[in-house]
């Protein structure tokens, strides 16, 4: 059975969890797919702690893709190689702790890919060398404590990237930082600051990087800070 006949027979299950006639095309298969496993719910279904294995090998689409699965514990392997729009894509799965892997390579919105996953612990290493838009892409996710790579060189909408990120000690950036962030939530470790500050655009002007004052006090020295701040004085430091 191809993507298309699977995905035609998850719309017969929404019209039957809705009683609704409608039809959905391929490239809105992600919200239909929610419609039968979150707001199933809302029709007392019994709705599945996972979601079956899909052929996603031809969607770009995957915009809430599992948006509000609050009973989502597990998410099976999904191929994301075609993906450009991932925005919203596991928003508020609050029993999440982990992901898969992921390809998202092709992907340029992650905006609220992870907004209020707030038992998630961790994320594989994202390809977002292409993105442009990461509002809110981990907003509220308070147990998040690590991720490994991210690459928002192209970023220009960085909006509550990680506000209320309480837990986060561990990140990496790689490429180039041009656009104001806010990290004031983050009790970030020694190698995480040094890793933002090191990408920190060299020509940009008018730009802020926010990070938690505990957090600088706890992992520097005044001799320290001074020098690596001072690398960069065409950006404006604030500690919160």
């Amino acid at each position: 059975m191809g993507v298309k006949e699977k995905m035609t027979a998850i719309a017969d299950k929404i019209r039957m969890y809705l009683n609704s006639e409608a039809k959905y095309s391929l490239d809105s298969m992600p919200e239909a797919i929610y419609d039968v496993f979150s707001r199933g719910v809302d029709k007392g279904e019994a709705v599945a702690k996972s979601k079956p294995y899909l052929d996603t090998s031809q969607l770009t689409n995957f915009r809430y893709f599992c948006m509000g699965g609050i009973r989502q514990e597990a998410i099976p392997f999904l191929d994301t190689s075609n993906g450009t729009n991932f925005n919203g894509m596991f928003q508020s799965c609050g029993n999440l702790t982990t992901v898969p892997f992921l390809d998202t390579s092709k992907g340029t919105d992650f905006g609220e890919m992870f907004y209020y996953c707030n038992n998630l612990i961790t994320v594989p290493a994202l390809d977002t060398g292409n993105g442009t838009n990461f509002m809110w892409m981990f907003s509220s996710c308070s147990n998040l404590t690590t991720i490994p790579l991210l690459d928002i060189s192209k970023g220009i909408d960085l909006y509550g990237m990680f506000d209320g990120c309480t837990a986060l000690r561990n990140i990496t950036f790689a490429g180039t930082i041009g656009q104001s962030l806010d990290m004031q939530y983050s009790p970030l470790n020694k190698a995480s600051i040094e890793s933002i500050i090191s990408c920190l655009s060299t020509t940009a002007t008018g730009k802020t990087l926010t990070l938690k004052k505990s957090a600088k006090e706890a992992a520097f020295t005044d001799e320290e800070w001074s020098a690596l701040a001072g690398a960069k004085t065409n950006w404006t430091i604030s500690l919160m």
